[in-house]
């Protein structure tokens, strides 16, 4: 009988720095990226899913074993003691794939104040169809897979498990929408009430900063990330890697062309 493949998880030391104090649960898209940025003001220090780029190969593979086990019963679950192995070093938490592992950050961090961050379904749904699903589905991901084993390859590997499970495989509106209202329907169970905000970014910094129990900053609420700016960041690394896969090449190609000319200039 086959044994089970080792986990990257269980090789790291799985220890917390500071107690997580913030779970934001909305979907990406419901203004996650304008919640990073306004838990950075108060003083907090978030994970927001681009900090997967810090280290690509290590955060994307462990997500993607944390997918794994939630969606198709590969290895053990994560817990508290798997989760403070990537996120031992933040204080709150937002975006994919937080809003993946509601049940599992729940139970782990059960102290910290819970935000379902929402917007109106045919808005979110807008903004998807403007940002994500397109750029999930640029066909030179696929090219560039088969060439880059530390950035696409397990980015690859980590969406296509992760958006499986969350959208069930099917990216049509009328699921999506179910999708949007399922997702915050488990929120609002699973949370203790007391203990959740449903907050639109647009209500700015009032709501937050009183149910936070902070003081609130001067200045306006942060809104960043809009549509362009979300493709555009992706293309940027997506033009990153190409000339990484291309710089490689040309490391091989020129020595081999000149050691070829020198054979023929003798011969």
């Amino acid at each position: 009988m086959a044994q089970p493949k080792p986990r990257l998880v269980d090789t790291l030391p799985s220890v917390r720095t500071m107690p997580m104090k913030v779970i934001v649960l909305g979907l990406n898209r419901t203004g996650t990226m304008s919640m990073y940025t306004a838990l950075q003001q108060l003083g907090y220090h978030p994970c927001h899913g681009t900090n997967m780029w810090a280290d690509p190969f290590r955060n994307l593979t462990l997500w993607t074993e944390a997918m794994r086990a939630k969606y198709m019963g590969s290895g053990a679950p994560w817990g508290r003691r798997e989760l403070d192995v990537v996120l031992g070093n933040f204080d709150a938490i937002m975006d994919l794939p937080a809003a993946c592992m509601v049940d599992e950050l729940v139970r782990a961090y059960p102290d910290a104040k819970f935000i379902l961050t929402h917007r109106p379904v045919e808005k979110w749904l807008a903004s998807m169809h403007a940002t994500i699903f397109p750029v999930m589905a640029w066909p030179s991901w696929q090219l560039l897979r088969r060439f880059d084993p530390v950035f696409v390859e397990p980015w690859c590997r980590y969406k296509e498990i992760m958006l499986e499970g969350w959208g069930r495989d099917d990216f049509g509106d009328a699921n999506m929408r179910r999708t949007f209202a399922e997702h915050g329907e488990v929120v609002r169970r699973v949370v203790p009430g007391e203990r959740l905000l449903v907050f639109d970014v647009k209500e700015g910094w009032g709501p937050l900063c009183g149910f936070l129990g902070v003081e609130r900053p001067v200045g306006a609420f942060p809104h960043v990330n809009d549509a362009e700016a979300y493709v555009r960041s992706f293309r940027r690394a997506r033009d990153w890697v190409i000339l990484r896969v291309v710089g490689r090449a040309l490391m091989v190609l020129v020595p081999l062309m000149a050691v070829v000319y020198a054979w023929y200039a003798v011969f």
